[in-house]
């Protein structure tokens, strides 16, 4: 089993606007985890909504994996940079990653003066405090993980888009809520949704401003409402084919997937 299939950037461009039958059974029936998809259009029409605009701008993809689910958001119109340490792989259940830095995010960041517009951490920040796969060998320490988040505040001008457990096994109700109380007390934290992880579970996505909204010049506050405006067919379209594909793979995953070590090695 995968994680996630090969797309490839052309059916991106021309699928997620505009699905076809075709595209839709090829993810329907092929036997891997969530794509994803729906995800990559809630975070386009929550960047519309919040900035008047959804392409043109540059995004790091933390522990993206094959890369899916940014350039998703790629093919929309953005810049794309995906990072992945390939734990994940160590299974060796998919290709090798293609446009995608194996790198591990403490060492890139450290090792890079990079900014973005938006960074990525989907289903990803929990993993630094409980380990991969939650096997308590914890990614970072607490000092690290202070560390990370303080750059991110630094390093991007709009925010960080992050998914956190929502009921999942191994993490206790309070788990995210004391997390981000812990690590990012220096954004302006809102809760914008809940998705579904790609292992089924219900996940809750969080947006960290690195700018508070009452700080933005008045005139960047119009030009979000003028550019609102003159798109909003784009907004009802990305928001209905997000709901599209969320409901189709819900409807294939009657089984949330959970991580077991012994199937997964066969």
């Amino acid at each position: 089993m995968q994680y996630l299939p090969t797309v490839s950037d052309e059916q991106l461009k021309t699928r997620l606007l505009d699905p076809d039958p075709e595209f839709l059974k090829q993810i329907f029936t092929n036997e891997y985890e969530r794509v994803g998809i729906d995800r990559a259009l809630m975070i386009a029409a929550d960047l519309l909504v919040r900035t008047g605009k959804c392409r043109d701008y540059s995004l790091l993809d933390v522990g993206c994996n094959t890369g899916l689910i940014g350039r998703a958001i790629g093919a929309l119109g953005n810049t794309v940079a995906g990072i992945d340490n390939y734990a994940v792989n160590s299974q060796q259940l998919y290709a090798d990653l293609i446009n995608v830095e194996k790198r591990d995010l403490l060492e890139y960041m450290q090792n890079t003066g990079t900014v973005w517009d938006v960074v990525l951490l989907l289903s990803v920040a929990h993993h630094w405090e409980t380990g991969y796969a939650m096997s308590g060998n914890a990614m970072y320490t607490k000092e690290q993980i202070n560390w990370i988040f303080d750059q991110l505040k630094e390093r991007t001008s709009i925010g960080v888009y992050m998914e956190m457990p929502l009921n999942e096994p191994g993490f206790d109700p309070e788990f995210t809520d004391r997390f981000i109380q812990e690590y990012c007390g220096g954004f302006e934290v809102q809760e914008i949704n809940r998705t579904v992880g790609t292992n089924g579970f219900l996940r809750r996505m969080f947006f960290l401003a690195s700018a508070s909204e009452t700080r933005r010049p008045v005139w960047k506050k119009i030009l979000r409402r003028v550019r609102l405006a003159a798109s909003k067919a784009l907004l009802i379209k990305l928001l209905r084919n997000a709901h599209l594909y969320e409901k189709m793979e819900m409807a294939r995953l009657t089984v949330p997937r959970v991580y077991c070590p012994e199937k997964m090695q066969k």
